[in-house]
Order: structure tokens, then sequence, then C-alpha cells
């Protein structure tokens, strides 16, 4: 988080993310992030995918369905 904070769901644990903090999400741990503060919340995320793949996998990947190989 590089401002303000989050609520994330990891599972069944839910975290606060702050400004200066880190959350790593294990792959295949269903999560959720939520910003329920009335200022605005910036962050930056990082994934596993190539640049080639990323958008077809990760909407794959958010819509809760396997990857097809």
């Amino acid at each position: 988080m590089t401002e303000g904070m989050v609520t994330i769901q990891l599972g069944e644990e839910t975290v606060t993310a702050t400004a200066g903090s880190v959350v790593r999400i294990p792959p295949g741990v269903p999560h959720a992030l939520r910003n329920q503060a009335p200022d605005s919340a910036r962050g930056l995320g990082g994934a596993a995918w190539g640049q080639a793949d990323f958008f077809r996998e990760a909407t794959t990947y958010l819509e809760g369905v396997p990857p097809t190989d």
C-alpha cells in the first residue's frame, strides 16, 4: 500500500493493509480487497503472469474458472 487503507479477505482470514505495508497473497487463495474508509487508497500489485498471457489468465482467474492448458 502506498497510501490509505484497505481490508483484504484472504480465504477465512481478514487483514488490514495500511500505507507502507506489503501483503502477499499465496497462489490459489481466494481473496478480495475493499476500501471501507472514506478516503482513497492506492497500492501496487504484481502477479506471476507473463505480459502476453496476463489479461486472458487474470480474467479467467478472477471469474473463478480454472485455466485450461
